[in-house]
């Protein structure tokens, strides 16, 4: 592997080199393995076909995460969520006794496996705010509960520099398992129709300072939903931080974290 050098520098390939971009550095490297034609049909790439069939799911399952938390995670903007999610996928489709290649990922099952993913991982929730937490959650798992008592902000909560006061927030998504589709070949919801759905609740602004607080928050899905067993309902709490001038309120970008903390 070689870098490139020189006021001209491009990412593509000629021949067999190929030249890209890794972590702000110009490579060049010359093209080796195997062709994607031997990796697609030759006997001694079954393994990798049935090992990148399971990943492929656990990415479509990771995107469909995303989705039902796209609202926060778009307020994230940390790239490393996408690996991360995924593998945690991969490691529910490897707890499955299906057929190699072709085993389920199964989140009604295996959700507990979700529980403390970190949606800003550059930013551990537990490092923000120092309270011990629980959500419950109705008995048709529609809705679910967080209820904060005795919160000492100076003690329990680490702001950024600058901030004034901070914003709680509970979110609820759902994820179906994800089956092998043999007929279209590819990773499918068991149950479709869910994509993306949720339920959002926030304390509103809360001040900073030596102050006690006490607040509850309950997000809960549209009147009418029915949660077959098959889909999960995955809770997640997160935290941000505001600044206060002249009576209005900046969002500060740094300090934004939101960690799953239940699976249900």
């Amino acid at each position: 592997m070689a870098k490139q050098e020189g006021l001209i520098r491009f990412v593509g390939k000629i021949d067999d080199l190929s030249f890209y971009l890794c972590k702000g550095v110009y490579i060049v490297r010359r093209a080796g393995g195997p062709t994607r034609e031997q990796i697609k049909h030759g006997k001694a790439f079954e393994r990798v076909r049935r090992n990148n069939c399971e990943f492929g799911g656990a990415s479509t399952a990771g995107k469909a995460f995303r989705g039902a938390f796209a609202v926060a995670i778009r307020k994230m903007q940390n790239p490393d969520l996408a690996p991360k999610a995924t593998q945690v996928f991969y490691k529910m489709c490897k707890l499955d006794d299906g057929v190699p290649g072709q085993r389920a990922i199964l989140c009604s099952q295996y959700g507990y496996l979700l529980e403390g993913l970190e949606l800003n991982p550059m930013v551990p929730f537990d490092s923000l705010f120092k309270m011990p937490l629980q959500v419950t959650h109705h008995v048709n798992r529609t809705s679910a509960n967080l209820i904060v008592n005795h919160l000492m902000c100076d003690l329990m909560i680490k702001a950024p520099t600058g901030a004034t006061h901070f914003k709680m927030c509970l979110m609820l998504g759902a994820l179906p398992d994800f089956g092998y589709d043999e007929a279209i070949d590819k990773y499918m919801p068991l149950v479709p129709g869910f994509d993306g759905l949720h339920a959002f609740s926030d304390s509103g602004l809360l001040a900073l300072g030596h102050s006690e607080l006490y607040f509850e928050l309950e997000a809960m899905l549209p009147q009418g939903v029915i949660i077959p067993s098959s889909v999960s309902m995955v809770a997640a709490v997160g935290i941000e931080f505001y600044q206060r001038v002249n009576g209005v309120d900046y969002l500060l970008e740094s300090g934004r974290g939101m960690r799953v903390v239940r699976c249900f």
